[in-house]
C-alpha cells in the first residue's frame, strides 16, 4: 500500500436483487420491430427471473492520511487532500482492474449515503433504487444513519431489521488459498444482507523491524519446545521468510475480518449462529461474535474508509509505548 493511506477494506456485500435493474435494461433495449418470438421471450424473463436473485457487489475503501508532513499538529486541508488523492486515483483504479477486479469505478457522494442508507434499513432498498432510476434519492448524509437503534449485546437492532456481527480473532492457521473465502462471500439464504468486510491497516516503516523482529522470537520459542509440531516449523519458516522480505524493503500490514448478517426479526439469527462460524473452517479462520460492540462493529463492516483504532479513546501511538 501507498504510505499516504492510513487503512484500506475490501467489502464484499449480498443481497436479494429486487429485478429492477433487470427490467430497465430489457425496457432500455427494447425494439418495436423485434420479432413476435423474440418479444414473448423477453417478457417472460421480465416476468420470472428477477424472484430472489442473488445480487453481490464489491466495494473497496483507501483513507488516507490527512496529517501534516512536518509532524506540526493539525491536517493538511480539503483542497490539499483532493489534489493528492486526485492525482493518485487513476493509478489506483489501474492497478485494481489489472488484478481481474473487472470494471472499477469511483463512487459518488450520493451513492454512498444512498447504500448507507439501504444498509441501516434493509427494507428500503426497493424504493432507493427506484428513486435512482428516476433520477436520483435526493437524500442526505444526515439522512444516512437509522431514526431507531438499539445497540444489545449480542445483535443490533437498527429501523426495521436486526444485525449481529463476528471479528476475526485468529488468522489462518496454514496455507490461504484465492478461493479460500469463497464459502463466506457466497450469499446467505435467509439474510436481508450480508457483508464481509477485509480489513488492512499499514504498519508505519519505522516499526516493520520490531514487528517482524518480535514474530521471530515468538516462533523461535515455539520451535524450541520438546514436541515441536508442523504448524511451529512452519510459522518458524514464515517468519524468517517475512523477515527477509522485510529486510529487502517490502512493508507489512495489519488485517483483520468483520463478518455482518442483516435479518427481519431476531430469531432468524439462531441460524447463523451455527453456520458463520463453519463458513470460515475452509480458510482455517477463527471468529467470534461481537459481544457488547455490535453497533460500532457494525459500522466498521461498512465501506466508509473508518479506520477504527484512529477512534479509540487511547490510540495506538499511544498504546505502543506500554
Amino acid at each position: 500500500l501507498d504510505e499516504g493511506i492510513r487503512g484500506a477494506s475490501v467489502t464484499i456485500e449480498s443481497s436479494q436483487d429486487s429485478g429492477l435493474r433487470l427490467q430497465k435494461l430489457l425496457a432500455d433495449n427494447h425494439r418495436e420491430d423485434a420479432p413476435e418470438f423474440a418479444q414473448r421471450v423477453v417478457e417472460r424473463i421480465a416476468q420470472t427471473d428477477h424472484s430472489a436473485a442473488p445480487e453481490v457487489v464489491a466495494r473497496i475503501t483507501l483513507t488516507f492520511d490527512g496529517r501534516r508532513l512536518d509532524g506540526k499538529a493539525g491536517d493538511r486541508g480539503m483542497e490539499e487532500m483532493a489534489e493528492e488523492i486526485g492525482n493518485k486515483l487513476p493509478g489506483i483504479i489501474s492497478g485494481l482492474a489489472n488484478t481481474g477486479a473487472g470494471a472499477v469505478r469511483p463512487n459518488t457522494a450520493q451513492e454512498i449515503i444512498d447504500f448507507t442508507r439501504v444498509a441501516y434499513d434493509p427494507t428500503t432498498a426497493v424504493a432507493v433504487e427506484e428513486a435512482q432510476a428516476a433520477g436520483g434519492t435526493g437524500l442526505a448524509w444526515e439522512d444516512a444513519g437509522p431514526s431507531f437503534a438499539l445497540d444489545a449485546f449480542d445483535h443490533y437492532r437498527h429501523d426495521r431489521a436486526v444485525s449481529k456481527s463476528w471479528t476475526m480473532y485468529e488468522g489462518p492457521r496454514g496455507a490461504f488459498m484465492s478461493n479460500s473465502l469463497a464459502r463466506l462471500t457466497a450469499p446467505s439464504e435467509g439474510a436481508l444482507r450480508k457483508r464481509v468486510t477485509l480489513l488492512y491497516r499499514p504498519i508505519p516503516a519505522d516499526q516493520t523491524s520490531t514487528v517482524v523482529e518480535n514474530e521471530q522470537k515468538d516462533a523461535m520459542f515455539s520451535g524450541s519446545q520438546q514436541r515441536v509440531s508442523v504448524r511451529a516449523r512452519q510459522r518458524l519458516a514464515a517468519a524468517q521468510k517475512t523477515a527477509q522480505e522485510e529486510a529487502l524493503g517490502s512493508g507489512l500490514t495489519r488485517f483483520g475480518l468483520i463478518i455482518t448478517i442483516s435479518v427481519k426479526d431476531q430469531a432468524e439469527l439462531k441460524k447463523f449462529d451455527r453456520t458463520v462460524p463453519g463458513l470460515v473452517s475452509h480458510a482455517k479462520l477463527r471468529v467470534r461474535e461481537a459481544l457488547a460492540n455490535q453497533a460500532v462493529t457494525f459500522q466498521a463492516g461498512l465501506p466508509l474508509g473508518m479506520v477504527v483504532p484512529d477512534h479509540m479513546m487511547i490510540p495506538d501511538e499511544i498504546k505502543t509505548w506500554f
